[in-house]
């Protein structure tokens, strides 16, 4: 049984490995995760899925997140929250978000990783230098 999980992503392969540690022995194992295996080029402007296996988009809030989130304050583009949503729906178990300003990626990412049926929990961690935009993040979490 896992107590603890890192996650990494090898840049040369593209593969995302975790990292747990096990409470019997202490000893780390790495299991190799799923990551994005579709690329497109960098003048791609439409939105399109990053994993085989998945529609354009993953479900009915997934294609209104942008409108969902619209409220919140940020400078966050459309294409952004979609892949966020994306990705948090695919790896999502443990999210790290460095600058939280008022909590708009974080929403995006909390109710991407809430969509999978199989994920049993996702935990989100925010750091941020400035004191008022972890309250204000608070403040959008709380809502």
């Amino acid at each position: 049984m896992a107590t603890g999980c890192l996650k990494l992503l090898q840049p040369k392969t593209g593969h995302c490995f975790r990292l747990a540690k096990t409470s019997r022995h202490g000893q780390l194992f790495a299991v190799r995760k799923a990551a994005p295996n579709i690329a497109y080029p960098p003048t791609h402007k439409q939105i399109l899925p990053s994993w085989t296996g998945t529609e354009r988009y993953l479900n009915s809030e997934h294609e209104k997140i942008s409108q969902l989130t619209k409220a919140i304050d940020g400078w966050q583009s459309e294409g952004d929250a979609y892949k966020l949503y994306e990705m948090a729906y695919h790896a999502g178990d443990v999210i790290l978000e460095i600058g939280t300003y008022c909590g708009k990626s974080a929403v995006i990412e909390i109710l991407g990783s809430r969509a999978n049926p199989r994920r049993k929990r996702t935990r989100w961690i925010g750091l941020d230098l400035d004191p008022d935009a972890i309250q204000r993040t608070r403040t959008t979490l709380e809502q």
